[in-house]
């Protein structure tokens, strides 16, 4: 299964509707998809998923690295790297999911 990629927009906070924009390059625009969903904080979601989805992966993808490591020091300093970005992602995209609320 291969879900539409981001970024998903909501064009206004009180909007139900959200935008998937399947960007083909640059700023082309390939496709414009509106969802609409019950209530303005189910569309800040739904804009988020594909960013939630990126940072779960990516954050999965670190805390196994930094579990894997196997005494190299220069390896564990990158998965520390990786897993505070990944995390640094991930507060971005719930804010986004969130309309700014932590």
């Amino acid at each position: 299964m291969k879900h539409t990629p981001g970024p998903w927009v909501v064009s206004d906070a009180r909007s139900t509707k959200v935008d998937l924009i399947n960007t083909i390059k640059g700023d082309a625009v390939g496709e414009v998809v509106f969802i609409d969903v019950r209530n303005p904080a189910d569309a800040l979601l739904v804009a988020a998923s594909p960013e939630l989805l990126t940072a779960l992966r990516r954050l999965s993808f670190a805390a196994m690295a930094r579990d894997n490591v196997m005494g190299d020091q220069c390896a564990l300093f990158a998965a520390q790297a990786e897993l505070r970005d990944a995390n640094k992602q991930a507060m971005q995209a719930i804010s986004k999911a969130t309309g700014g609320a932590a």
